[in-house]
């Protein structure tokens, strides 16, 4: 697949125009499989699956966050590279008691 920026949202593919609005789902999966490839998060492909969701047309009667395809591609993603926790446990709650109970003092 090739980009047309002639006309906007649409690629060219086989030597046919086709919006990037219908493309067929194996594209797709490969479009988010390549992005893991190249170092892209779990969370960052979920981001690609809503946007392209949100405009993309139904495929097999889904919206294509939903296809078994791409669920299977971020489920894949998400096993081998889990998402992070943002923040640190800095311990027990006990402790927290602690540390709070003497700063009051």
């Amino acid at each position: 697949m090739t980009l047309d920026g002639e006309n906007g949202l649409a690629g060219v593919i086989n030597g046919k125009l086709i919006p990037f609005l219908a493309l067929p789902i194996n594209h797709v999966v490969d479009f988010l499989a390549q992005q893991f490839d190249q170092g892209m998060s779990y969370n960052s492909l979920n981001v690609y699956r809503s946007a392209i969701s949100s405009i993309h047309l139904p495929c097999e009667g889904r919206s294509i966050g939903e296809h078994p395809l791409v669920s299977h591609v971020l489920r894949g993603a998400f096993i081998s590279c889990p998402p992070q926790p943002k923040h640190q446990a800095f311990g027990t709650l006990k402790s927290f008691y602690v540390i709070l109970w003497t700063w009051g003092q």
